[in-house]
């Protein structure tokens, strides 16, 4: 399920270095969690998730915001089965679609506008009146 996007999209123009887990997964394992790394990007890190039922492949970017992180879906091989609204290519084709990414979408290496990927912190201080943890509040 993960070697045609792999070599598809995770090899150029730097390979993915792709981290998997330290105890082999079971037989039947249903997912499967990997972690990929751009070497030559210090601090941009990619979780891979592997549906083996759905036979789909979601890449995300880590992103910080506010000094915590968070998911931001890249690639879905299938955008019938992502939590974001994607939508596949439908542009002119030379050739039709590999049967493994009919319904693919996005790219695992997006370059984000800068506009959009700016992080703040948001702190409410404890003598606000809707602050019931009575302690300075982190967002």
């Amino acid at each position: 399920v993960f070697e045609p996007v792999r070599r598809a999209y995770l090899t150029f123009p730097v390979p993915l270095e792709i981290f998997l887990p330290e105890a082999p997964l079971p037989e039947d394992a249903q997912v499967a969690y990997l972690v990929g790394k751009q070497p030559e990007h210090s601090g941009v890190w990619r979780e891979i998730f592997v549906y083996r039922a759905r036979r789909v492949v979601h890449v995300y970017r880590i992103e910080s915001y506010g000094r915590r992180f968070y998911r931001s879906v890249e690639y879905t091989s299938d955008a019938r089965f992502c939590l974001r609204d994607m939508q596949p290519s439908y542009g002119h084709r030379s050739d039709l679609w590999p049967e493994w990414e009919r319904h693919g979408a996005g790219h695992p290496y997006t370059v984000l506008d800068s506009r959009l990927a700016l992080s703040a912190v948001i702190t409410r201080e404890w003598r606000v009146e809707a602050n019931l943890s009575l302690g300075t509040e982190t967002y």
